[in-house]
């Protein structure tokens, strides 16, 4: 089996895995229910740097499909450091 369809066999069975994963629909524009993320919080300004950076790196992947409105958001994280909190008295 060519590297090809082997890579295509994979795809199509990550695809099916995530099938309840909602994609963008161009169609309803501005009523799109977009997947929101407030807050995360970690204990250390060494976890927020890395997980900045981890978003970065994620986001800068080619194979990453971004009409997933959760790995959108994900991937976007890098751009809106003020909603990672750093509280090292937190238990979580």
């Amino acid at each position: 089996m060519s590297k090809i369809k082997q890579l295509m066999e994979h795809i199509n069975d990550v695809d099916e895995q995530f099938i309840d994963l909602v994609k963008y629909d161009e169609d309803l524009a501005d009523d799109q229910p977009w997947v929101g993320i407030h807050k995360i919080i970690v204990p250390s300004e060494y976890d927020k740097e890395q997980l900045l950076l981890a978003f970065k790196y994620i986001h800068d992947l080619r194979c990453i499909d971004t009409d997933y409105l959760g790995v959108n958001t994900l991937i976007h994280i890098y751009q809106c450091p003020e909603i990672i909190e750093v509280n090292s008295d937190y238990k979580g």
